[in-house]
């Protein structure tokens, strides 16, 4: 027996509609409202149970599902022993196989209830196993008489069920030994809550989790259910995930009882990676977060029921980037730019299993940064100094002004450093000092004056930085001494007797 069949049995006995492509789970058999008898051989009833589908978060109709057994979609444990003989292809009207997928026969009654260890040779599951070709069966193994690929190994697979103390099952799980001869988890696990009833499962390859997922949460379990994200939606609730080398890889998705879409996150490797993504239950975008290897990178929009955006933020790699207000006193603003906070060291919880996604921050790395731009102003209201900053530094074009509104100073900053052309200005608007800087130090020839106009001094820099002063109406030589502007402060420095950058 395959391990496809066993997946089969399990799947025909829960009575649960699984679509793995597509974007439909069935939460209702989990409600909890009806105990389940103990039962053998579970029966199925015609009287089909209402549901809804859902596409990308839309409510769709209410659909039949004839195949759903009776008692609230309960689903039964499976039985001890795996059913005798496997399915055969079902025939069309000419007595021939038909292509279509057979259905898996129903568990047969225990045969012995205290077994809880089946052994069963099994092929062991390959990643390297080729897709099935169109004349294949529905289990997956080839109809034609080909030779079966020397990559195929048998392997061992016992089933080994776990129980409550009421003795009902709890997990059913298919185990094989490695090559050390120690028991790894290999092929379909399955758990059930102790009145009989699915509450999910996957497939393990080699000890692994792999591929698709599914949880069903009874009512009152998994505390995010408990949070405003999903307090406009139906409980239970139900998951499905994906897994890669037992490491969410893919999509994890969760519906409600009506099957509306309610949240579905990207993951890579364990970590958020891509969109995650907020419904609201009319199927529009509540909150959408853009991450990259488990760090928020990119926006985090909020939007109305109305799909009108209520608030956005930027992240770059972890950190928040946002506008800061520093105020002298109410209505009164003294300073206002974007700023990249400190990241914060984060501590993260998906526990997909429990219904589980808690952060939690346990410090922070780093400082402040400046991050875009800024502007200062005067107490008097009028603008003091307007820039741009790149982690700090300043970049691109600043201009500094007097209380009074007359320019004060004006140049560009490469990397943090002065470039290019710097003019300071008297208060009364007559120029007072003009030079160049080549990367943070002056170059060629400067030239200060006086607030009438007059030249007062002009100073030549050579090409190695080293200035060669001039007296200029018998006034002293200036000493070796220069400064930049306070960026910190935002004042600029003043040109006095001496030069000052």
């Amino acid at each position: 027996m395959t391990l496809k069949h066993l997946r089969h049995l399990v799947l025909a006995a829960s009575g649960l509609t699984l679509a793995f492509g597509g974007s439909h789970l069935r939460a209702e058999d989990v409600s909890g409202e009806e105990p389940v008898p103990a039962v053998e051989s579970p029966k199925t009833e015609e009287s089909g149970s209402e549901g809804t589908s859902a596409s990308e978060g839309e409510s769709a109709p209410p659909a039949e599902d004839s195949g759903a057994p009776s008692g609230g979609g309960e689903t039964p444990a499976p039985s001890d022993e795996s059913p005798s003989g496997e399915p055969a292809p079902a025939a069309d009207a000419s007595g021939s196989p038909s292509d279509e997928q057979p259905q898996p026969a129903p568990p047969a009654p225990l045969e012995d209830e205290s077994a809880d260890v089946k052994t069963e040779p099994t092929p062991a599951v390959s990643a390297t196993d080729e897709t099935p070709s169109e004349h294949a069966s529905g289990d997956g193994q080839s109809t034609t008489d080909e030779p079966v690929s020397t990559e195929a190994k048998t392997a061992e697979v016992e089933v080994i069920r776990e129980r409550y103390p009421s003795t009902a099952v709890k997990v059913e799980r298919h185990v094989t030994q490695d090559g050390e001869g120690n028991y790894v988890n290999h092929g379909l696990w399955t758990q059930f809550d102790e009145k009989g009833r699915m509450m999910g499962g996957g497939e393990y390859r080699e000890g692994q989790r792999q591929g698709k997922w599914q949880r069903w949460y009874a009512a009152g379990e998994g505390a995010m259910f408990a949070g405003p994200m999903y307090k406009d939606f139906q409980p239970p609730f139900a998951a499905e995930v994906t897994f890669q080398d037992d490491q969410l890889h893919g999509q994890w998705r969760i519906f409600d009882a009506k099957n509306r879409k309610c949240s579905e996150w990207e993951f890579a490797n364990g970590q958020p990676h891509g969109r995650s993504v907020w419904y609201y239950p009319n199927g529009r975008i509540r909150r959408e977060i853009a991450y990259r290897d488990g760090e928020i990178d990119g926006e985090v929009v909020d939007y109305s029921p109305e799909a009108k955006i209520v608030q956005r933020d930027k992240y770059i790699e972890g950190r928040r980037l946002s506008v800061q207000t520093d105020w002298y006193a109410p209505n009164q603003k003294r300073a206002e730019g974007w700023t990249l906070f400190a990241r914060e060291i984060k501590k993260s919880n998906w526990d997909w299993w429990n219904g589980v996604t808690a952060i939690t921050v346990t410090g922070k790395d780093g400082l402040n940064q400046r991050h875009g731009a800024w502007t200062w102003w005067h107490k008097n209201g009028q603008k003091n100094m307007e820039g741009q900053f790149e982690r700090d530094a300043p970049v691109g074009k600043f201009v500094w002004w007097y209380a009074n509104g007359q320019k004060q100073l004006e140049g560009e900053y490469e990397a943090g450093k002065q470039i290019g052309k710097f003019t300071w200005w008297h208060e009364n608007g007559q120029k007072q000092m003009e030079g160049a800087y080549v990367q943070g130090s002056q170059a060629g020839k400067w030239t200060r004056w006086s607030a009438d106009g007059k030249v007062v001094e002009i100073g030549e820099y050579d090409p190695e930085g080293q200035r060669i002063r001039k007296k200029k109406n018998g006034e002293p030589a200036l000493q070796e001494e220069s400064s930049p502007p306070d960026l910190q402060a935002v004042t600029p420095e003043p040109a006095g007797s001496r030069f000052k950058r």
